[in-house]
């Protein structure tokens, strides 16, 4: 691994943010094609895990999005490493929810057939 001195942790560090940014899109665009209302999505996750004023998926993608920007900006080791921590059980847990709400329905359907 490449040291800070010769740009190689910077730009693997871009590489990673570019991604990350594309998996934030693709899961805004997810939420949008399932048309997740605000009254199926409140409540999904604990409030340790994200601020307790999130309504929305959208609230859940502004604060990943919130947390990607700080991390970049952050000087203490052991606050980037929790921050790192908090964004990937954040994206994690979005995943999930996303997953459990875009398979909810073909299970309905499957179960009504029996």
């Amino acid at each position: 691994m490449g040291s800070a001195k010769d740009g190689t942790t910077s730009m693997l560090d871009e590489q990673l943010k570019q991604r990350l940014l594309a998996q934030l899109q693709q899961m805004q665009q997810d939420i949008e094609q399932l048309n997740i209302q605000e009254e199926e999505f409140s409540d999904w996750f604990d409030d340790s895990l994200f601020r307790s004023d999130a309504l929305t998926p959208r609230c859940y993608l502004d604060e990943i999005r919130s947390n990607l920007r700080a991390l970049e900006q952050l000087c203490s080791e052991s606050r980037r490493q929790w921050l790192a921590q908090r964004l990937a059980d954040q994206m994690s847990a979005l995943y999930q929810g996303i997953r459990w709400f875009s398979e909810r329905p073909r299970k309905a359907t499957a179960q009504s057939r029996k």
